[in-house]
């Protein structure tokens, strides 16, 4: 099986008779406290019959749709506190504070207070 930008490509199969054939596609990842899998569940049907050359030839059928699976990230809940230290009492100027979260993908998220 190989996997490129989310597509998943299963390796051929030599059909070598004339038949029906079922398959069931689903995720055996399973999920987590921050990771949710697809539960879908699909079902193939492959109907292999001889053609007018008496070659085998392939129909392919998506019984409940084509197989698509989408995850879910939930990044997981925080809480913390804060204590704002001034240097100087006597400081006039006043200016935000900014904290930053950074996620697994590295991207910012920033609260200002």
């Amino acid at each position: 099986m190989k996997c490129f930008k989310g597509i998943v490509q299963f390796p051929e199969i030599c059909y070598t008779e004339p038949g029906i054939y079922n398959y069931t596609i689903q995720e055996i990842t399973p999920s987590n406290k921050c990771w949710k899998t697809d539960s879908c569940v699909y079902h193939v049907r492959v109907t292999v019959e001889k053609d007018s050359n008496g070659r085998l030839a392939t129909n392919v059928k998506y019984l409940n749709g084509f197989p698509t699976f989408i995850n879910r990230y939930c990044p997981p809940k925080c809480s913390f506190k804060c204590r704002w230290v001034v240097p100087n009492k006597n400081a006039s100027r006043c200016f935000p504070m900014v904290l930053a979260f950074f996620w697994w993908s590295g991207c910012p998220t920033g609260y200002e207070l």
